[in-house]
């Protein structure tokens, strides 16, 4: 029996992913009867408890032609069915809506709890008709649905009578609650996340392209992902072979981010970004597009970075030029204060305390 399995689509290096295997691994130690589960087979990018155990529903997709996307959907639910009887499961917290609702058919005719942790918000997603449609439907009959800020909650206020639980993002790479972290001033732009048209790295590079020469401080992108070639051959053609490197995946975060001067971030949408928070809690600045909901949630501007209208690369670039040109007083007192403001609102003790009051309450009853 398993009293507690966990639900991602994957292990690569994505908010859902870091917050999927850091709180299994922490809860493993309050309660041996806890998985995590993946969608498809994958390596970890993240550590995770060596104690865990770790299953996946699938080998790897089986449909790749157009309109495939219900033949798959009916085979990840037939998975998720197979391996809640199979463990007798007892609590299902399945990460993103859309894999939430699809465990949560699964599940009908269960005692299985389906508990929905959203990375995003639904609100911004593309979606079609149907889709829109089921998630509504999902979202008045989870058990638990778990938001990233109260701004989303009030959003959605109208989608279920039973209150939003809210938890935020925790900074997994965190300091003491009272210790404030200075990094030298560098000159180097970073940047880590999943590498997909929606988290906007062309506009960045764009942004960076219009910039002289001069000013063009080297940018460092880790991460892998889909849109990694397109990355590549956008960086060829604006002549930013010189400044722009793609590293790669790296579960050496902390590193990498230390190394780091002011960290980039011209998403299209986010929910509540983890990389944001992980990039202030060791002590960086932050130039970030203002997204409906997430980085204002999160960035002090012109006092911890500055938030960029939307796709707007002309002020992107005037962002990217301030920091550059801004003194580098200014830059380490910027990542100082966000330093200060990440390791104590977003510490993850605070935060892995109400995901354990959530998660482990009334599994024993």
């Amino acid at each position: 029996m398993i009293k507690l399995a966990i639900l991602v689509p994957g292990l690569a290096q994505g908010g859902a992913e870091r917050i999927a295997c850091e709180l299994a691994s922490k809860l493993v130690t309050d309660e041996s009867q806890v998985s995590l589960v993946t969608l498809f087979k994958g390596s970890p990018v993240f550590d995770v408890n060596p104690k865990l155990t770790m299953h996946s529903l699938r080998h790897r997709q089986q449909f790749h032609f157009k309109g495939a996307g219900v033949l798959e959907n009916l085979l990840t639910i037939k998975a998720i069915k197979r391996y809640v009887g199979k463990h007798k499961v007892k609590r299902l917290m399945v990460f993103t809506h859309r894999l939430a609702c699809l465990a949560f058919i699964a599940t009908r005719g269960t005692n299985t709890e389906v508990y929905c942790g959203e990375v995003s918000n639904p609100l911004i997603e593309r979606h079609g008709q149907l889709w829109q449609k089921l998630i509504r439907y999902c979202y008045a009959r989870f058990d638990q649905v778990v938001l990233q800020t109260q701004t989303i909650a009030d959003a959605l206020n109208s989608w279920r009578l039973t209150p939003y639980q809210v938890i935020g993002n925790s900074t997994s790479i965190a300091l003491g609650e009272a210790d404030t972290r200075v990094l030298p001033y560098n000159q180097r732009l970073v940047f880590v996340g999943r590498l997909t048209p929606e988290k906007g790295l062309q506009d960045t590079l764009h942004a960076l392209a219009s910039l002289p020469r001069s000013k063009r401080w080297r940018f460092e992108i880790y991460g892998d992902g889909e849109f990694k070639l397109a990355l590549a051959e956008l960086i060829k053609e604006l002549g930013l072979q010189d400044s722009v490197y793609l590293m790669g995946a790296t579960n050496q975060v902390k590193q990498v981010l230390a190394q780091g001067g002011v960290f980039v971030m011209s998403s299209y949408r986010e929910g509540f970004p983890v990389a944001i928070l992980e990039a202030q809690a060791i002590g960086l600045a932050v130039v970030s597009y203002k997204t409906q909901f997430g980085p204002e949630d999160i960035i002090q501007h012109e006092q911890t970075g500055l938030l960029v209208p939307l796709k707007d690369t002309t002020a992107l670039a005037k962002a990217l030029e301030h920091v550059i040109d801004a003194p580098s007083e200014q830059i380490v007192d910027w990542g100082k204060a966000a330093s200060v403001r990440a390791n104590t609102a977003y510490h993850p003790d605070i935060i892995y305390f109400k995901w354990r009051e959530l998660l482990l309450s009334g599994l024993d009853s």
